[in-house]
């Protein structure tokens, strides 16, 4: 078990910026994302979070991008 206990660190960004004009929350459940969504405009995206499909804001978001290289080293590792 030893071999398969280590740290993994895995850094991403996501660019944008603070918007003007705030958009409504939408989704639920009330999640960190619709904290931040309704006021991030995603460059990557060209939309606000708050705007985006949940398949667009995992696409785009630090979150998703994680673990999409996340779960590529995994595969890699083990199968």
């Amino acid at each position: 078990m030893g071999d398969l206990m280590r740290e993994l660190l895995i850094a991403t960004t996501n660019t944008g910026k603070l918007a003007e004009i705030v958009t409504a929350f939408v989704g639920l459940p009330f999640t960190f994302l619709t904290l931040y969504g309704p006021i991030f405009f995603n460059e990557e995206a060209g939309a606000m979070h708050s705007e985006e499909s949940v398949e667009q804001r995992s696409r785009t978001s630090h979150r998703g991008k994680a673990l999409k290289k996340m779960r590529e080293i995994l595969l890699k590792e083990f199968v």
